[in-house]
């Protein structure tokens, strides 16, 4: 958003509180919020990090918070038993073996 833009927005927005243009006072006024509000949306926040985002994730795929999905670990009771045999959790398993 552009300066030119925001005080077309406070401008809009001054016309249809008070029914009329703004001049003098209220125009400067009305360009110095503008100034302002351009400021801040410009301005950088810095969020203190005690590690990079990179070591977060690899922190989380350690702890089990993140699992990938192609290095999944199944138990040998769900590979086996007959009772899983159908399920969803071999399909995987069942559908590499067919295809050789």
């Amino acid at each position: 958003m552009t300066l030119a833009q925001i005080i077309a927005s406070l401008t809009k927005g001054y016309i249809k509180k008070t029914g009329r243009q703004p001049f003098g006072l209220d125009k400067l006024r009305i360009k110095m919020e503008a100034a302002e509000k351009l400021r801040q949306m410009n301005k950088i926040v810095k969020f203190p990090q005690n590690k990079s985002f990179m070591e977060q994730v690899e922190a989380m795929k350690k702890s089990g918070d993140i699992v990938d999905p192609n290095n999944l670990k199944k138990n040998d009771n769900v590979l086996t038993k007959e009772m899983f045999q159908d399920s969803n959790l071999n399909k995987v398993a069942r559908d590499r073996d067919r295809s050789y």
